[in-house]
């Protein structure tokens, strides 16, 4: 078999078991966590590829990133597949099989060795510490920057290889540009990439005089391009560093509002350990995939003793990196790629509140790949076991492959995803709290309130797990503690409409009804646009027999949300029931009921239950029973056995021609 033949083959063996090995993702869900910003609820991004969407990518540093390129390609999705999850997970899937077979050509290209390149691209593509940047709908950044990245180190190698001032050089250099520039516009961690180019010229493709390296691999296996000096070298990458440049800015730009962690929050100090700590925890993480968490805590305290022996680690690598780097120059290569590529994400800035994250390693790990597979060969190659290395690349592949399937399927939905974050990292606040999120949002409401007391436990200042309990809490009757907990977050949200209107829900359930329009006053007063408190005002107005009032609150509430089936379906109830013959009037409390089960599609009890009511109350009690039976169905079926209840007693009283009762409570 020809060597073209061979590396073709093995390029079609990594692009289909890499398909096959993330296929499944397409059929997994939106994520509970950044997908809804990125996709499943941002209008820009499901309208599809339009000018004012492409308006919008460019100028906008929404998720305190600025990425047009990865919003375009989100919209590309829309337009041509519609707002599906499935859609984004294939394109994902896509972008990072094409960045497996990148590499591999890429670094086969420039060392002519195919197994070990193969070997290298396998365990890019294949690692389950890559799972959460193909499996993360959000991540999106992630797979095509790196798509870019590589095709910038495409077209750089071609441009090294070709001979000095011709068109052909020049062509491949722009473009290297061009690529890069694409790249950035992607995702701002790639301002490394100038960093990389030297590396480049260090090993494979040894352009520069002053290192002496040619002769330390057969001359007949690597490309020679023409050796340059250090001053030339570093000229050429000038136009990259001025673009990387420009990137960083536009990046601390985005994010210094409010991303960004003070020096006062995250001493400097505190951010050197964690960042020599977090290497080693990378070097884990390559070796060791196991544990792995959609998002890993910053420590409270600096963990000294383990910052020391991962920078005591990290330095004896480093020495004999260079000690040996005219024999080995792929060590220091991949050495350096692992060190360097990180530092953008290592915590020097510190951005939210993680420590590292799995995804972060997507272009580091490269590195280390290289430096393990060049060194394990070269170490099994002159102890002449070299037998033995197909074996055992074998071994370390169908383990990685394994690991990758297992770990694609905690990347399910947000259970499973937050619950295999939990066991992963037990004693972290926020994934005990997510995990709660989706329980609640699945309707498993004592296993949420248990992982929120949880969350609790670990960080009792946490103002969305006060907030998360409260509301289930309130849900379960037990009132008294929803009301702790909704204080508790007022503490430190205090100019929260939300918080504020839901603490006065649960005081006027309690009978608590001046406390209930204090706390409902205050919603209004923080945010007068916000409707919820004018319906729950309104609600506590009718039961202390006001009427008028109530109705006006309902019909602020209905300006702010025209088309809102609750609002609708209170006015309704209260038009048609209400004991006051003044404020009584069924042929506009018709036409509210009617819009209000026309925006639920006639599927909504409750809605249902208003329209009978209010046919009931014009006469009409044949539509009236009509609509009751159906309501109770449907009642039924959700197992709403309170508004069965309601519905059988209404419809004892249409049967009898006689309206329904008060107004129902919702």
């Amino acid at each position: 078999m020809t060597p073209k033949r061979r590396t073709e083959l093995a390029g079609l063996c990594l692009a289909l078991v890499t398909l096959a090995l993330f296929w499944p993702v397409t059929t997994h869900d939106y994520i509970a966590f950044d997908d809804d910003q990125y996709a499943s609820q941002n209008a820009h991004v499901t309208g599809g590829l339009s000018l004012s969407g492409i308006k919008w990518a460019f100028a906008t540093t929404y998720t305190a990133n600025w990425h047009p390129l990865t919003w375009l390609s989100l919209m590309l999705d829309c337009s041509v597949f519609g707002n599906f999850a499935a859609s984004h997970h294939l394109t994902n899937i896509l972008l990072h099989t094409l960045n497996t077979l990148l590499l591999f050509f890429l670094l086969q290209r420039m060392t002519k060795l195919t197994g070990r390149s193969f070997i290298v691209a396998a365990l890019f593509g294949w690692h389950p510490a890559h799972v959460e940047s193909v499996a993360w709908i959000a991540e999106r950044k992630d797979v095509l920057s790196t798509l870019f990245f590589l095709l910038t180190l495409l077209a750089y190698a071609r441009y090294a290889v070709e001979p000095q001032k011709t068109s052909p050089r020049k062509f491949y250099y722009a473009l290297a540009l061009v690529l890069f520039a694409l790249g950035l516009m992607s995702k701002p961690m790639l301002v490394t990439l100038p960093f990389v180019l030297l590396l480049l010229d260090y090993w494979p493709l040894k352009r520069i005089a002053e290192c002496g390296v040619r002769s330390a691999e057969s001359e007949n296996t690597v490309s020679k391009p023409e050796l340059c000096p250090w001053h030339r070298i570093l000229l050429e990458k000038l136009p990259f560093l001025a673009m990387a440049f420009a990137a960083c800015v536009m990046t601390l730009k985005a994010q210094g509002t409010g991303a960004i962690r003070s020096v006062a929050e995250v001493p400097v100090g505190f951010r050197l350990l964690n960042a020599l700590t977090s290497y080693l925890r990378y070097i884990g993480m390559a070796f060791w995939p196991a544990k792995l968490s959609i998002f890993y805590l910053l420590p409270e305290k600096a963990a000294i003793a383990p910052a020391v022996c991962s920078g005591s680690l990290l330095a004896a690598i480093t020495y004999l990196a260079f000690r040996f780097y005219s024999r080995s120059p792929w060590l220091l290569f991949g050495w350096l790629w692992f060190l360097g590529t990180l530092v953008p994400v290592i915590g020097l800035v510190q951005v939210g509140s993680q420590a590292l994250a799995d995804r972060y390693t997507y272009i580091p790990l490269i590195g280390l790949f290289v430096a393990v597979v060049w060194g394990v060969d070269c170490l099994l190659r002159k102890s002449g076991t070299r037998a033995i290395s197909a074996g055992l690349a074998t071994v370390v592949l169908a383990a990685c492959f394994v690991l990758t399937h297992r770990q694609l399927g905690f990347w399910h939905n947000n259970i499973a995803l937050f619950g295999h974050a939990v066991e992963a990292t037990p004693d972290n606040y926020f994934v005990q709290y997510e995990f709660g999120a989706a329980l609640d949002t699945a309707g498993y409401t004592d296993e949420a309130v248990a992982h929120y007391s949880a969350c609790l436990r670990l960080n009792p200042a946490y103002e969305l797990a006060h907030y998360r309990l409260g509301l289930a809490l309130t849900g379960m009757g037990k009132l008294d503690e929803a009301a702790f907990h909704f204080s508790e977050a007022l503490k430190r949200e205090p100019n929260s409409e939300e918080l504020h209107n839901d603490l006065g829900v649960v005081f006027a359930q309690q009978g608590r009804n001046d406390a209930a329009i204090g706390e409902l006053k205050r919603s209004i007063q923080i945010n007068p646009a916000y409707p919820q408190p004018y319906i729950n005002y309104g609600n506590i107005l009718q039961k202390l027999s006001r009427p008028a009032e109530a109705l006006t609150n309902y019909y602020r509430a209905q300006a702010l949300e025209p088309d809102s089936p609750e609002v609708l379906d209170k006015i309704a109830l209260l038009l048609a029931t209400c004991p006051e013959v003044q404020f009584r009037n069924p042929p506009v409390a018709l036409k509210f009921a009617l819009r209000a089960s026309e925006l639920t599609q006639n599927q909504d009890p409750t809605c249902l239950a208003a329209l009978a009511t209010a046919n009931a109350a014009t006469g009409n009690f044949s539509n009236a029973i009509a609509v009751a039976e159906v309501a109770a169905g449907r009642a039924r079926d959700l197992q709403m056995s309170n508004t069965v209840l309601e519905l059988e007693h209404d419809l004892a009283a249409y049967r009898q021609n006689r309206p329904a009762g008060a107004p129902k409570e919702h």
